[in-house]
């Protein structure tokens, strides 16, 4: 990576005493810094030289910065090329070595940028690897002031995160009402250079075009010391390359992952009740590698309590499937449905999904109604419904909590409602659907077991008689049962919703 005069400049005032006698030539970019030696090629490098040669090196000599150790009896007449000079002598070797790693970090810097360019990582990692060349905060705002990424840990160490970022992700309406009753606020959304806002909030900014039209902008806080912004506007102007090129590549600020976009379309079609979609959402299912045998949940997302802002399903789904493997996001109606492979979620994540979404419902301040897990795809539909009435309920019951699972209210919503025109997935116990399908599968008698247990009133023994077993087998059944489903019978709801699941199965 080539650098410009005023990285160099900073850097090296960095780490020793130096002097700037500047050029006639403008915007000069140099790479990896060379020795001075009368027969060596020059041309767009960082010199390094000492005193008594700079009267021999040629006006003809193109692109090249010259950095003298040492400072010289008197400036070479005419000296036309830009030249710094270290005013406290040092060993050549160490300045060599202190110039490679400024260039080392630049290369390395770059690399970052290629990275999350090539390898599909996200504005979000162009703005984090930032924190190798420099301290100061860097943002990203669309076109509608919505953060595409910001410097989180700069940014709420200086104290600019509270002031500056809603709970939308949105610089506050507040500041936007700021800054567009500017005058000069039209004018600035055509400037293609890096350029200095000094107004409420000062700022060093580069606005980002896509097809010649401004579509966002880069900036960071200005710095009391001039070395220091101009370094910055470095930094922001090669940052910008790569900016543009990523919104270019993802046509906008939130990457969506290509490989989900049919998926994007299918799965609301299957909530509007369109079967025929459901061949078509296995076969990309399956180019997903997301199995039939796989477990799945589904998530729905609204606002949490007291708020009535809606939820930016532009910025909201591609974060999620950014931040949790195995996850297809898609806005449908006024709410976020998110379909979540277990299984492959937790190939990726160290903890469990349950505790990782209680995290996310905390920082987007919006609450979720979860479904039972399932397997398989026809179950979509019945597990959307789950998630319905499991945020009614659960707004309901339990307000100051944010997120309601199915089977917590499952019994309520039976015995509100009945099972009447309503799927036995909806309102049976899981349980007992567990145990059903398992004799059908292996044609063992747990369900019929359970039952007994049931029908007995709960004495081992008179169960074991009429299902004409032993009371031994009786009882290791029931603790396969136990085993399987995980249920305790000491709680009566739980009873309750077992015996009115055996009424409904028949």
């Amino acid at each position: 990576m080539k650098l410009n005069l005023d990285i160099l400049y900073y850097q090296l005032s960095n780490i020793t005493k130096i002097e700037y006698f500047p050029g006639v030539r403008k915007n000069v970019t140099v790479k990896s810094p060379i020795f001075f030696e009368k027969s060596k090629y020059l041309s767009g490098h960082l010199v390094v030289i000492t005193p008594e040669y700079l009267p021999e090196i040629s006006d003809s000599v193109k692109d090249v910065i010259f950095l003298c150790v040492g400072v010289p009896q008197e400036m070479p007449a005419n000296f036309v090329h830009d030249l710094f000079v270290m005013t406290k002598p040092a060993p050549m070797e160490q300045v060599f070595n202190a110039l490679q790693q400024i260039f080392d970090l630049f290369e390395e810097w770059d690399e970052h940028l290629k990275d999350a360019l090539y390898e599909n990582l996200g504005f979000g990692e162009i703005v984090e690897s930032c924190k190798y060349v420099t301290p100061s905060p860097i943002s990203i705002i669309d076109e509608n002031f919505c953060y595409a990424a910001y410097s989180k840990d700069a940014s709420k160490k200086m104290g600019l995160t509270a002031a500056f970022v809603d709970d939308y992700n949105h610089i506050p309406l507040n500041v936007v009402n700021i800054i567009i009753s500017h005058p000069d606020y039209e004018s600035d959304l055509k400037i293609k250079d890096v350029f200095y806002i000094s107004r409420d909030a000062n700022i060093i900014a580069k606005n980002v075009f896509h097809n010649d039209s401004y579509v966002g902008r880069i900036s960071t806080p200005m710095e009391k010391n001039d070395l220091s912004n101009k370094y910055n506007a470095s930094i922001l102007l090669h940052l910008n390359s790569y900016v543009e090129r990523m919104y270019a590549k993802y046509n906008g600020f939130n990457p969506k992952n290509p490989k989900l976009d049919r998926m994007h379309s299918l799965l609301p079609e299957m909530l509007e009740g369109e079967k025929e979609s459901l061949d078509e959402l296995e076969l990309e299912l399956k180019k997903l590698n997301w199995l039939p045998d796989h477990i799945y949940v589904l998530v729905c997302f609204e606002p949490g309590h007291n708020y009535s802002k809606e939820i930016y399903a532009d910025y909201f789904c591609p974060q999620i499937e950014k931040m949790w493997k195995g996850t297809c996001a898609f806005p449908y109606g006024s709410r976020i449905v998110v379909l979540v492979n277990l299984t492959i979620f937790s190939e990726f994540s160290e903890s469990p999904f349950n505790q990782a979404l209680s995290v996310f419902l905390r920082e987007s301040l919006t609450i979720a109604g979860i479904s039972r897990n399932f397997k398989y795809y026809k179950n979509i539909y019945a597990s959307y419904e789950q998630t319905l009435i499991a945020l009614e309920y659960g707004s309901l019951k339990d307000p100051t909590i944010w997120a309601f699972y199915y089977n917590h209210y499952a019994l309520d919503y039976l015995v509100e409602h009945g099972s009447k025109n309503h799927r036995v997935e909806s309102v049976c116990h899981t349980s007992v659907l567990i145990l059903r399908d398992y004799d059908q599968q292996t044609g063992s008698e747990l369900y019929k077991t359970l039952y007994a247990f049931f029908d007995a009133g709960f004495n081992s023994s008179h169960a074991a008689k009429k299902l004409n077993i032993h009371r031994s087998t009786f009882l290791n059944r029931m603790e396969k049962i136990e085993q399987m489903t995980g249920i305790h019978l000491e709680n009566w709801e739980l009873k309750l919703h077992i015996m009115l699941s055996f009424q409904i199965l028949g």
